[in-house]
């Protein structure tokens, strides 16, 4: 099992306080910023891995829905006594 936990990371840039890679882009950083570019750097990844991790959430999910699907089409086991004597009349 792996946990991951996400932390939350704000930062900005000294020189441009006011960029955001998430709505700006690359396109907005200004002069070539090193920060800015880092910023942005940063924020591609976070994408990548948030995606990485959905996919990863899905993929088990659906292998969890078909094993729940093989074990009721399977029936009951029949190595599973039962707790009731059956009484016949």
């Amino acid at each position: 099992m792996l946990t991951l936990t996400l932390k939350l990371f704000r930062r900005a840039c000294r020189k441009h306080p006011g960029f955001n890679p998430a709505l700006d882009g690359r396109g907005a950083v200004k002069g070539g910023c090193v920060a800015c570019n880092l910023l942005c750097d940063v924020y591609e990844k976070h994408q990548e891995l948030t995606r990485m991790l959905d996919a990863a959430d899905i993929q088990t999910a659906r292998q969890r829905e078909q094993a729940a699907r093989r074990e009721l089409a399977a029936g009951p086991d029949p190595r599973q006594g039962t707790l009731f004597i059956e009484v016949t009349a």
